[in-house]
């Protein structure tokens, strides 16, 4: 384990450990089912919860060739970071917003006209070129243009020699399996593009396919696949896939016993007082709560492993939940609990996780709170430590 520098990291006992090399795997097995298509990376959400920077590391180093955001602030972190790889902000922005944009060198989601003429002006004051891809809806109804718009908006950013179009996108509706909402979807898209290269104006990169139908429909491949949540080892609703594709989790999380409490039977435990205690019992009180975890610790049955074993989760605060370790009486101060990962024989995944919380991977991860230090490892070999105080991402 990295030895702590207490002032940068406050040695507080819970943290999450991600194992890079496993997102670096990950994004090989990505690379070689989009092949030919080359790899948007998208590390939105501080890489899904992993951190923005060691993932962005990580997946290029495994032949992603470009990089996706979600704001600009995003982009900007990886760039102060060093990094160089293409990155596009996949949301778009307000026009107030160009100059940043351009600063750093960042393609933006382009769906409006005040957002071109800005990103012209800017691009010109500065003697830069400013890099865009035009965002088109097909049925998710959030940002984009509706495709009988597009050609005349095309047309219209000729006339805006600083902007620079790069490519043109589209996201599916379904977002964790392939519909005839999907298919339908990948029509208009396609019928889209066929008619604007007949005019001449089809954008050099046209994406449209991102982590579902990578692994089941390759016409959906086009000029570039984005992917997000294969990079990090898990698969939206489907257990099985992960295996299939070969994948391996990134992150675990774990955290100390920092405290026992005896409570007879009959008392009340937590908050409300809604839980009373049937037998005498032993909690264990862990120092991560919803601040911490977001909803990794909520459902009936969650449970974390203590000693390798199962123990329940009884209630959850903000900073703190309760565990009951009454079958495990050897349970002491100092022991490591697992909410995430495995622990001797036994393993919590994420797709456990996902079944007894109804939500997705990705909203669980990018539930977990910044106040969890980050430690890196590189084949099991810690190498970087990244606490709540550290000033960079």
């Amino acid at each position: 384990m990295i030895s702590n520098d207490w002032l940068v990291y406050p040695p507080r006992p819970a943290w999450c450990e991600v194992e890079t090399t496993a997102i670096v795997h990950n994004t090989e097995r990505a690379c070689r089912l989009a092949a030919p298509a080359p790899v948007m990376a998208v590390v939105k959400a501080d890489g899904f919860g992993h951190g923005i920077v060691e993932t962005a590391r990580a997946a290029l180093a495994g032949g992603a060739r470009h990089l996706g955001v979600a704001v600009p602030e995003e982009g900007i972190a990886l760039r102060r970071a060093g990094i160089q790889a293409p990155i596009t902000v996949l949301g778009t922005i307000v026009p107030r917003l160009a100059e940043v944009v351009v600063d750093f060198d960042l393609a933006v989601a382009l769906c409006t006209p005040a957002l071109a003429d800005a990103l012209d002006a800017a691009a010109r004051s500065r003697g830069r070129q400013a890099r865009a891809h035009v965002k088109v809806d097909t049925g998710v109804h959030r940002i984009g243009l509706p495709p009988g718009e597009v050609p005349a908006f095309l047309h219209r950013l000729q006339g805006l020699p600083r902007i620079t179009v790069e490519g043109m996108f589209s996201i599916l509706a379904d977002d964790h399996k392939l519909t005839s909402f999907a298919a339908e979807q990948f029509r208009v898209f396609t019928d889209l593009v066929a008619q604007l290269a007949q005019a001449g104006l089809r954008p050099p990169i046209v994406h449209f396919s991102n982590s579902v139908p990578l692994s089941a429909d390759h016409e959906m491949k086009l000029d570039m696949v984005r992917v997000g949540r294969l990079l990090f080892g898990f698969t939206p609703w489907n257990p099985g896939l992960a295996s299939q594709l070969e994948l391996r989790p990134a992150l675990k999380i774990r955290c100390e016993v920092v405290f026992l409490n005896r409570v007879p039977r009959g008392d009340t435990i937590g908050f409300d007082r809604s839980l009373h205690a049937a037998k005498d019992t032993t909690l264990a009180i862990i120092p991560v709560g919803f601040a911490d975890v977001g909803r990794f610790l909520h459902g009936n049955s969650r449970t974390v492993l203590v000693k390798g074993r199962r123990a329940r989760v009884l209630s959850i605060a903000s900073d703190q939940a309760m565990v009951d370790v009454t079958e495990l009486p050897d349970t002491v101060i100092g022991d490591v609990a697992t909410l995430l990962g495995s622990q001797d024989s036994d393993e919590i995944t994420i797709h456990e996780v996902m079944a007894q919380t109804g939500l997705s991977a990705g909203t669980l991860c990018t539930g977990l709170s910044r106040r969890l230090a980050r430690v890196y490892l590189r084949n099991g070999i810690g190498y970087r430590l990244q606490g709540f105080l550290d000033r960079g991402p």
